[in-house]
């Protein structure tokens, strides 16, 4: 039983990583697009 805990909390938590760098990704697309859109009404 022990082991299969420990399985699932390892599941969770690369599923938590999995999120958190889909969040980054996409705070990242936000933040290149708004430079992209700065630039161009700049020039």
């Amino acid at each position: 039983m022990e082991s299969s805990d420990e399985e699932l909390e390892r599941c969770a938590s690369d599923r938590e990583d999995e999120a958190l760098m889909l969040l980054i990704l996409w705070l990242l697309i936000k933040v290149v697009a708004a430079a992209f859109a700065i630039r161009s009404s700049i020039w």
